[in-house]
């Protein structure tokens, strides 16, 4: 099929593309590089088109035939219907020569001797791609020609339908169908299967080039000279399904409308019947079956990717989409031209196009954040442009990334860095300004109710719903960070005002004025705090490097802080109940994050860790001037403690506070010594019976970390203060928690709803403590925690009704054992002293109490799968025993022997088999629904096997329901559908394998029932259940390990318990067998060849099983 005349001219530049190719594969780099430069020539020359079509028509060289497909590609977007280049009638012609050429091309290379070097992988998917993209373009464009006109028998755009999907059907369908009988002679069987093999690659073609929208495209294709430098451009990003075929986004939805109609369900059913005539025998012949290997993987790779086809209920030929789109392109062609014509800006750019395109940015904010109706489509409205907000920031955010690499590479360079400038000046001006203005301005629509909505509790913060956004705005801002932080100071500056006034009761003001202002000035400090520091999370953050450098002697960074974390924090802090009514419980808490996120960074930098700051910095926040502030701190902690004893959010935020200080070495060197620290741990102490709940651990924590953070630092007191702090409060716990504990009538009152309150207050407190752990405070906290360990078992017996409290319980001790960190290696006694207060708690968990169903499955919501955290003591208890058992991966000797045939409370293996039988006895499908529990329960079965299968094989001669739910779990394991669960079972039976190897071989007849118990279950996942390829070949080691181990048992009965239930049982028995021989042989002694082998067979016997 020829589609262009010869001429000298085309076999001359057929010429140097065989000379290019030659170049392009010779060592030499300059020839390389040569050849390179040829080929990138030849897409951006005017004959480009002509020049591939001809290469493809009458060259052999793959790689000649590649970069011919790439220029095709590289010339599609501008390319028209009818007469595309001199030597091309039309785009029908040129797409039917493609379509011809992939067949035609596969047939000749399968009867060639090497077929895989002259029709490679690589060539054959860029031809098919090349094939269906241009068949795309050439259906948009012809679909544009007739966009909104009705559909009826004599309409145009019936006519062009009816012509794409008759091609498509018949084309595809015809090379899909399998021959029958296949074909007995090696030539012809050969040029059968390349048709199929091309048929199935065109479908998956389909698939790409017509699911998707191009993130490449372009909106207006109208111009060839746009759409060939977008082209241009998309060569150098990520590589997505779909080619740039340039067309607007109306046009690929009509595409993929019309595939999704009329062809899809065709080419499904074509190829789910060429998968299933694969595998039956109904085709079979007495020739060789490799091509049904072929055929197997190539209809499954076709099969998935059908499969993933993304379905649009949007119907762009019936809707007004058209009308819409056409009334946008305009405007959009405006921002294109702009972005694209401005290829040397400078920082006096203000041009009427460069104003036309930022100016949408303000309208995108101002829609984004001003929603003035609750109504349902305002609030889908504002999922849309919340979302464009977050598109629109970061391609600013990747513009500035790559102008920071450009400065990198080409600082001396003065063109990079006036467009620097001019960059950083249009975020400031036209983003950073708008951003923030829209926040404001949203926030000012506060009616009375929304007023009294923002005093209350809130499950979302603003700071977490918005974290990406926040974060990507602050480092845009930070390119012209002292204007920015001007700005923020002068918009900050009149709220401030107000709420100063407020607090010194020198002004009145209504609920929705004082609404807005708290709104605003929240957002305010958000973004402010964003912008000066980064999280304080880890490490100690730095000083952004922006507000670093600067060298102003009024730094901005310094008095925004001074304006909001000193004066304003002092206004709503000093005041009593003045300050009060000044700030909600909001705006506190917004303040509290504000000061830890500026504090650790900013305040008493030491000098050793070496972090960069400024002359102004130093001054307001470094030597005594920074002590003072820090003394200036804990004072309005201490008041904020006071003023907001009943509100949890705050509280939880001041010790957040606490937290961030240990974050910084240089203040921790100074806390310490400060009186105003003592008089905060104080007022935290007198007022523990006054904090709402779960606020008593989150203070204890903090308070105790800064102590031993202090503590570590030469320049700190002695280690006496801060026992001094702990004894002030582990002797409050103590009093509160032994006092009630040791009542003679505790039993009695200890159903007393205040009764209750303290315990769970003191466990909080407890936990809090466990969570304040650091090494130099691990064994101090252990020693008194430990006291309670006791208790601990009894409060389970007590309150064997009310789940609430042994979940409480079990969060004490995970979080104890998870902050001491035992894999790591910690002392014997600690270790020991954990293992038997879990035993002692887990023989309360199991008596016999007034409940009828275990404690950990029942609650006070109905169903634990519905409470806030789904079967969270199950969760804990499997956590507990995989960080117990982290202390037999480290070492630690925890007494006893591992040949005593009873069990040990002190030892982690037996603390940890017992609580691994215990769990066993409590799962059931509703809790293994959860995600959290499932992993554990993975995680638990691997620690066993990896650490204890010799104590659990040993004990199975007293215990042999222990090893019966052992071998129960890892067939559980391996057949969750979670990947890594999976994988963890089937390491837990390599490890299992093992340990019978070395230490059990023979193995005893209990033994022999479990092996063969795990070796029935992995046959039955390797050959006739859902199985995740990636798992194949652990899967497969598993099962090898397994049946050398029981080499010398009656391995029949294994393979007969493994085929119970199977409906193809003949199959199965079959392929079993010979997994097992050829294990067994001579082959077998080599996993990674036994495994090689298995896995090519795999495929078709789990399709002989598992299909019907």
């Amino acid at each position: 099929m020829s589609l262009v005349t010869a001429s000298p001219h085309l076999q001359e530049a057929l010429a140097s593309i065989h000379q290019a190719s030659a170049e392009f594969t010779n060592p030499d780099p300059q020839l390389r590089a040569k050849g390179e430069a040829t080929f990138l020539a030849l897409r951006q020359s005017e004959g480009a088109l002509d020049y591939a079509a001809f290469a493809l028509e009458h060259s052999h060289d793959p790689l000649v035939l590649f970069q011919s497909f790439n220029a095709v590609l590289f010339v599609l977007p501008s390319l028209a219907a009818q007469q595309p280049s001199q030597g091309v009638a039309s785009l029908s012609l040129l797409r039917d020569f493609l379509l011809h050429f992939c067949v035609s091309r596969s047939e000749q290379s399968s009867r060639s001797a090497d077929a895989a070097a002259s029709w490679p992988q690589y060539l054959r998917s860029r031809a098919y791609q090349t094939a269906i993209a241009v068949e795309k373009r050439l259906l948009g464009l012809e679909l544009a020609q007739h966009v909104g006109q009705p559909s009826g028998a004599n309409s145009g755009l019936d006519t062009v339908i009816q012509a794409h999907v008759g091609l498509l059907n018949t084309q595809l369908s015809s090379l899909l169908s399998l021959p029958s009988p296949w074909p007995v002679d090696a030539a012809e069987s050969a040029t059968a299967l390349a048709r199929i093999v091309t048929g199935l690659g065109l479908v998956r073609a389909v698939v790409d080039e017509f699911i998707l929208t191009s993130a490449n495209d372009v909106f207006d294709s109208c111009s060839s000279d746009r759409g060939r430098s977008q082209s241009a451009q998309s060569t150098s990003k990520p590589v997505v399904p779909g080619s740039a075929v340039g067309l607007n986004l109306l046009q690929h939805r009509q595409c993929k409308a019309l595939i999704q109609n009329h062809v899809l369900a065709g080419l499904m059913t074509a190829v789910f019947q060429l998968l299933y005539n694969t595998i039956s025998d109904d085709n079979a012949s007495s020739s060789a079956d490799s091509w049904r290997h072929t055929l197997f993987f190539q209809a499954v790779s076709a099969t998935e990717k059908l499969l993933g086809w993304t379905f649009t209920r949007f119907d762009p030929f019936s809707s007004n989409a058209w009308q819409q789109q056409s009334r946008s392109q305009n405007e959009d062609s405006v921002l294109a031209t702009g972005v694209d014509e401005d290829d040397e800006p400078s920082a006096a750019s203000t041009s009427s196009s460069g104003k036309k395109t930022l100016s949408p940015q303000h309208h995108i904010f101002g829609l984004a954040f001003h929603r003035p109706k609750d109504t349902d489509e305002e609030d889908d409205l504002a999922v849309l442009t919340e979302d464009t907000v977050d598109v629109l920031l970061a391609c600013w955010q990747a513009l500035v990334s790559s102008l920071r690499q450009q400065d990198t590479a080409h600082t001396q360079d003065t063109h990079i860095r006036v467009f620097a400038q001019t960059i950083h000046g249009s975020i400031r001006d036209q983003v950073f300004a708008p951003y923030v203005t829209g926040r404001l301005e949203a926030a000012s629509i506060v009616s009375g109710e929304d007023d009294m909505s923002e005093v209350e509790e809130v499950a979302a913060k603003d700071r977490d719903t918005y974290s990406d956004q926040l974060i990507t705005i602050a480092n845009l801002a930070r390119t012209s960070a002292a204007d920015n932080l001007r700005a923020l100071a002068q918009l900050a500056q009149p709220l401030c005002d107000k709420l100063t006034a407020k607090s010194q009761r020198q002004a009145s003001f209504t609920d929705v004025e004082m609404g807005q202002t708290w709104e605003q000035i929240h957002w305010l400090i958000l973004i402010a705090g964003h912008v000066l520091a980064d999280d304080a999370q880890g490490e100690t953050p730095e000083i952004p490097s922006e507000i670093a450098s600067s060298g102003e002697p009024e730094d901005p960074a310094v008095a925004l802080i001074m304006q909001l974390g000193m004066q304003l924090l002092q206004h709503l802090s000093a005041f009593g109940p003045a300050s009060v009514e000044a700030t909600s419980p909001q705006v506190t808490e917004t303040l509290l994050w504000f000061t830890g996120r500026w504090t650790s960074s900013y305040l008493l930098i030491d000098e050793r860790s070496g972090f960069a700051t400024n002359a102004a910095i130093q001054r307001a926040f470094g030597d005594q001037a920074g002590r003072q502030v820090l003394t200036f701190l804990l004072q309005r902690l201490s008041e904020n403690l006071q003023l907001w004893m009943s509100d949890s959010d705050v509280l939880q935020q001041l010790a957040q506070v606490l937290s961030a200080f240990t974050r910084s070495s240089g203040i921790m060197i100074h806390l310490l010594q400060l009186p105003q620290m003592e008089q905060l741990v104080s007022g935290i102490v007198s007022g523990l019976d006054h904090l709402p709940a779960n606020t008593h651990g989150a203070l204890i924590a903090s308070v105790v970390s800064c102590i031993y953070s202090g503590a570590t630092h030469s320049d700190a007191p002695t280690e006496r203060s801060a026992e001094f702090y702990f004894k002030q409060i582990t002797a409050s716990i103590e009093t509160r928690f032994g006092t009630l504990l040791s009542r003679a009538d505790f039993s009695s009152i200890s159903q007393r709803s205040d009764v209750i309150s303290a315990v769970q207050t003191s466990l909080d407190m407890l936990e809090g403590l466990a969570t304040s752990i650091q090494p130099n405070s691990a064994e101090i906290v252990y020693n008194f925690i430990a006291k309670f360990f006791p208790a601990f078992s009894q409060l389970v017996s007590v309150y064997d009704t009310r789940p609430e409290m042994g979940v409480s319980v079990l969060r004490v001790l995970h979080t104890l054992a998870l902050s001491l960190e035992l894999d790591f290696g910690a002392e014997p006694f600690v270790v020991m002293g954990l293992n038997t207060a879990v035993w002692s708690l887990m023989e309360a968990l199991q008596g016999l109490g007034k409940k009828k169903t275990h404690l950990l499955l029942v609650s006070e919501s109905g169903s634990p799968l519905d409470d806030d955290v789904p079967y969270e003591g199950l969760c804990l208890l499997v956590e507990l025993l995989v960080e117990l058992s982290g202390s037999a991966r480290a070492g630690v000797d925890d007494g006893g022997s591992d040949q005593e045939p009873t069990l040990q409370p002190s030892k982690s293996s037996d603390v940890c088999l017992v609580g691994f039988e215990h769990v066993l006895s409590l799962l059931s499908a509703e809790p293994l629904n959860v995600p959290r529990l499932r992993k554990g329960v993975g995680r638990l079965t691997s620690s066993v096997f990896a650490l204890f299968s010799g104590r659990l094989i040993l004990l199975s001669s007293t215990n042999p329901a222990l090893l019966n739910k052992a071998v129960e779990a890892l067939s559980l394991c391996i057949r969750m559908d979670d990947n890594e669960t999976a994988q963890l079972g089937l390491e837990s039976i390599v490890a299992l394998c093992k340990v019978v190897t070395h230490h059990f071989t023979p193995p005893p007849p209990q033994l022999v029932g479990a092996l063969h118990g795990v070796l029935a279950a992995v046959l039955r996942l390797v050959l006739a259940e859902p199985l995740d390829s990636s798992l194949f070949w652990t899967c497969l080691f598993a099962l090898s390990s397994l049946i050398k181990v029981s080499r010398g048992t009656e391995l029949g009965q294994a393979l007969s318990k493994a085929g119970e239930g199977v409906e193809n049982r003949q199959a199965f028995d079959q392929a079993a067998r010979e997994l097992v021989e050829s294990a067994l042989s001579d082959r077998g002694q080599n996993d990674a060849d036994w495994i090689h082998d298995s896995k090519i067979k795999l495929p078709r016997w789990r399709g002989l099983i598992r299909i019907r």
